[in-house]
């Protein structure tokens, strides 16, 4: 195809991808061979395994991490044939120098693994604010000369909400800054539709968490001895009170082309957990698919 038949034909059809949260009790190695086998190619690396005591699970990419542990990494994800999309990083905030240090070691990451975005989730501590917002903007020239675009989620805090985004973007003001949409965190940190000023952070959007929320004939009762962060969700996307066809319509008309990665699904077994992400995978291909996104 010519550059000028790409271009009439438009941005290229939005592809489901997934993160190895829905599979992080059974680690890393099991995250990206499920990936793959329930029939994904976008992935992004979230967390993978549980930490010692079982109550958590771990950063596949920690600040600490040495040049070994993040090479092994790559080296699994490229003979996957999985495409890294994003990687969650975190962020150290005692101080601006410390933030900023820990925000270049992430970029340099992904620079190694080969991936666009960094995804942070902010901070929900009011007296780390300045601190992100200024090591951000200490950092943004480095990420463009890296080719590497750092993303927020909705989280709580300086990101609880659509406004709250908008106004962070505003404050950040570089193009390698955006938003990694998330309703379902929405609808769980301030118990309020995701709905409501979703036109006015669209403009910013380069990716989007698809993660639902129950409704309350939804929820299901924590069980006894079973944690699984990422598997145990209530609620399958689609199957929530998220409306994806707004979000998605807005998007489009807004010309969105990012990334969209599942977060978290139903079940607590492999099979159940594959099953839904299956399921779930072919309902954003029909919702794309009527949009024509």
């Amino acid at each position: 195809m010519t550059a000028t038949a790409a271009a009439e034909a438009g941005p290229a059809r939005l592809e489901v991808g997934t993160w190895t949260r829905p599979w992080t009790a059974f680690g890393l190695e099991a995250a990206i061979e499920h990936a793959k086998a329930t029939g994904f190619r976008d992935f992004g690396l979230m967390t993978a395994g549980l930490r010692p005591d079982g109550r958590g699970s771990r950063y596949v990419i920690e600040p600490e991490h040495d040049d070994a542990h993040v090479n092994r990494v790559g080296e699994l994800v490229r003979a996957s044939g999985l495409r890294l999309a994003i990687v969650l990083i975190r962020t150290r905030l005692h101080t601006i120098e410390e933030a900023i240090a820990s925000m270049r070691r992430s970029i340099g990451r992904a620079r190694q693994l080969g991936a666009r975005f960094l995804l942070s989730a902010g901070t929900s501590r009011s007296e780390d604010y300045e601190t992100f917002f200024a090591a951000m903007r200490g950092v943004m020239d480095h990420a463009g000369e890296a080719g590497v675009d750092i993303v927020m989620k909705p989280h709580g805090g300086l990101s609880a909400t659509a406004a709250d985004c908008v106004a962070a973007c505003e404050r950040i003001d570089s193009p390698h800054f955006g938003i990694c949409w998330d309703p379902g965190n929405v609808w769980a940190y301030t118990k309020t539709p995701p709905e409501e000023g979703f036109a006015a952070v669209a403009p910013y959007v380069r990716a989007v968490c698809l993660k639902d929320s129950p409704r309350p004939d939804q929820e299901r009762p924590a069980r006894v001895g079973v944690w699984n962060p990422g598997g145990s969700w209530s609620v399958r996307p689609g199957l929530g009170r998220v409306d994806w066809r707004y979000h998605f319509t807005v998007l489009r008309d807004h010309g969105f082309s990012g990334p969209c990665l599942i977060e978290t699904l139903p079940g607590d077994t492999l099979e159940e957990i594959d099953a839904a992400a299956v399921a779930t995978r072919r309902y954003f291909e029909d919702l794309f698919a009527t949009l024509r996104v």
